[in-house]
């Protein structure tokens, strides 16, 4: 998006959302359900995913798929941030493994 959309939704959560764009971290929940109201639930999916593209590429850390292929993670935009969050405030923290067994998911920062 350019800088007058992106304005534009800025403008949106603030007004009809009452979400400022300093709150966006802390209201993860919140943003993801406004951008759904504000496009659709696949636009605001794929804003998330942009959004998170453009937080891996300023945070220097990686990401490994520890499953098999066939299994998608359960990786959802709030648990990305939050993941990139610790990586970004512990800088000894530089990979990031999620683990799934048998259903249960846990995050592990190593």
């Amino acid at each position: 998006m350019g800088p007058r959309a992106t304005s534009c939704v800025y403008s949106t959560l603030e007004e009809k959302f009452n979400l400022k764009k300093q709150d966006i971290p802390d209201r993860l929940d919140a943003f993801s359900n406004a951008l759904e109201k504000i496009f659709s639930i696949y636009v605001a999916r794929y804003l998330e995913i942009f959004i998170m593209t453009k937080l891996h590429d300023e945070v220097d850390c990686s990401y490994r798929w520890v499953g098999p292929n066939w299994l998608v993670p359960d990786l959802s935009f709030k648990k990305y941030v939050i993941l990139l969050k610790l990586a970004y405030e512990k800088p000894a923290f530089k990979q990031m493994e999620v683990f799934v067994d048998a259903g249960i998911e846990e995050q592990i920062i190593t």
